[in-house]
Protein backbone atom coordinates (compact mmCIF):
# COMPACT_ATOMS: atom_id res chain seq x y z
CA UNK A 1 0.00 0.00 0.00
CA UNK A 2 1.54 3.10 -1.19
CA UNK A 3 1.89 5.72 1.93
CA UNK A 4 -0.33 8.04 0.25
CA UNK A 5 -3.21 6.12 0.66
CA UNK A 6 -3.49 5.67 4.18
CA UNK A 7 -4.80 9.00 5.52
CA UNK A 8 -5.66 12.54 3.99
CA UNK A 9 -2.58 14.99 3.74
CA UNK A 10 -2.89 18.72 3.74
CA UNK A 11 -0.79 20.93 1.21
CA UNK A 12 -0.39 24.38 2.43
CA UNK A 13 0.38 27.77 0.61
CA UNK A 14 3.44 29.89 1.50
CA UNK A 15 1.67 31.44 4.15
CA UNK A 16 0.69 28.17 5.63
CA UNK A 17 -2.86 27.96 4.66
CA UNK A 18 -4.40 25.17 3.80
CA UNK A 19 -5.17 24.94 -0.15
CA UNK A 20 -5.57 21.24 -0.91
CA UNK A 21 -5.09 17.74 0.10
CA UNK A 22 -3.91 14.30 -1.41
CA UNK A 23 -5.77 11.01 -0.81
CA UNK A 24 -4.92 7.92 -2.64
CA UNK A 25 -2.44 10.04 -4.83
CA UNK A 26 -5.27 12.64 -6.33
CA UNK A 27 -4.67 16.13 -5.09
CA UNK A 28 -7.99 17.80 -4.63
CA UNK A 29 -8.63 22.03 -3.32
CA UNK A 30 -9.57 22.72 -0.20
CA UNK A 31 -12.61 24.54 -1.33
CA UNK A 32 -14.15 22.77 -4.19
CA UNK A 33 -13.29 19.49 -3.95
CA UNK A 34 -12.70 18.97 -7.62
CA UNK A 35 -9.63 16.92 -8.28
CA UNK A 36 -6.50 18.87 -9.62
CA UNK A 37 -3.68 17.10 -9.56
CA UNK A 38 -1.73 13.89 -9.16
CA UNK A 39 0.65 13.08 -6.28
CA UNK A 40 3.40 9.95 -7.17
CA UNK A 41 6.61 9.79 -4.44
CA UNK A 42 6.06 13.40 -3.44
CA UNK A 43 6.08 15.07 -6.66
CA UNK A 44 2.97 17.02 -7.83
CA UNK A 45 2.29 16.67 -11.26
CA UNK A 46 -1.46 18.15 -12.92
CA UNK A 47 -3.93 16.04 -14.87
CA UNK A 48 -1.93 16.09 -17.86
CA UNK A 49 1.44 14.76 -16.21
CA UNK A 50 3.07 18.22 -16.11
CA UNK A 51 5.66 18.63 -13.12
CA UNK A 52 4.19 21.24 -10.66
CA UNK A 53 6.35 20.89 -7.92
CA UNK A 54 7.18 18.65 -4.83
CA UNK A 55 5.60 18.36 -1.24
CA UNK A 56 7.33 18.43 1.59
CA UNK A 57 6.99 16.47 5.04
CA UNK A 58 5.80 20.33 6.00
CA UNK A 59 2.81 20.05 3.61
CA UNK A 60 4.32 22.96 1.60
CA UNK A 61 5.35 22.70 -1.94
CA UNK A 62 8.75 24.03 -3.32
CA UNK A 63 9.48 24.11 -7.03
CA UNK A 64 12.38 22.90 -9.37
CA UNK A 65 15.86 24.56 -8.20
CA UNK A 66 13.92 26.27 -5.29
CA UNK A 67 11.64 28.18 -7.48
CA UNK A 68 8.19 29.07 -6.67
CA UNK A 69 6.10 26.10 -7.48
CA UNK A 70 4.07 26.24 -9.98
CA UNK A 71 1.23 24.26 -8.28
CA UNK A 72 0.70 27.35 -5.98
CA UNK A 73 -0.64 29.65 -8.83
CA UNK A 74 -3.91 27.12 -9.20
CA UNK A 75 -4.59 29.13 -6.17
CA UNK A 76 -3.70 32.69 -6.23
CA UNK A 77 -6.91 34.66 -6.37
CA UNK A 78 -6.77 38.05 -8.28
Amino acid sequence: MKPESLTKMLIHDDEGAATAYTRDGIVYDLVSGARIAKLQAGQIYSLDGQFLGTRLPSGKVCGAEGKSAAFLRLFRRE
